[in-house]
């Protein structure tokens, strides 16, 4: 059983390479980025080790796999390059700000105004450098601008939102910078993704691999990083 956990981790590890490859191909930043994804992959490979060595318990092997991982997408993934996420985001900053049903604002359409540099930069193929060059953006609640391009995120119910739109919310209290709150709403999603399958494998009492395996699938792990719902 240990050969096939750590020949499954050695098969996550190359994928993972050959992401990191992809990834710095295509940004001036790539000679720091690769000494920080090749640091990330040591560490990640030695926590997993000592954790299936100290523990059989499915849950627990599902936090460190889960939050190692998840720390992975937070790095190789802009903010806005999930796919919908910037729809997902606007729905989630609305209902932080108490809006909870999305206004029509013409006939068929439907969308709310938001303070402008809401994002910080274009979310269309960023690259690290372009994204970090605007971190100092700050949200402008002096222009606001109107958005309609979420129709379908509007539709979606709030209670979808609760973790993105808790996470906006509370870093709004201390900052305006329009990358950091983003991030928050990011962070929370992430968190709240991770805990409920945590406790769904603690607590179910069958089945415990099926759920542990559906809650490292990619397609998870992507969306749970986003501020998707």
């Amino acid at each position: 059983k240990n050969l096939i956990w750590l020949g499954a981790i050695f098969f996550v590890f190359v994928i993972a390479f050959y992401v990191r490859q992809t990834i710095t191909s295509t940004t001036p930043l790539r000679h720091n980025i690769e000494i920080a994804f090749f640091i990330y992959l040591i560490l990640s490979f030695i926590a997993i080790c000592v954790c299936i060595q100290k523990t059989r318990k499915l849950h627990i092997l599902f936090l460190v796999f889960a939050i190692i991982l998840s720390i992975g997408y937070f790095i190789v993934i802009p903010l806005g390059m999930v796919p919908d996420e910037f729809a997902h985001y606007l729905r989630s900053f609305e209902i932080a700000q108490g809006d909870f049903l999305t206004p029509v604002l013409g006939e068929g359409t439907a969308g709310n105004y938001f303070p402008d540099h809401i994002l910080g930069y274009n979310q269309t193929n960023v690259t690290y450098q372009e994204a970090f060059s605007h971190w100092g953006e700050q949200l402008d609640y002096g222009n606001m601008v109107s958005y309609t391009a979420y129709s379908g995120a509007a539709l979606y119910s709030p209670l979808c939102y609760i973790a993105s739109s808790l996470g906006i919310f509370i870093s709004h209290l201390f900052t305006d910078n329009a990358m950091v709150i983003f991030y928050a709403a990011r962070i929370f999603n992430c968190i709240m993704g991770i805990s409920l399958i945590y406790f769904a494998i603690k607590i179910i009492p069958y089945a415990k691999f099926a759920v542990f395996t559906i809650g490292l699938m990619p397609m998870f792990l992507h969306q749970s990083i986003s501020a998707s719902a």
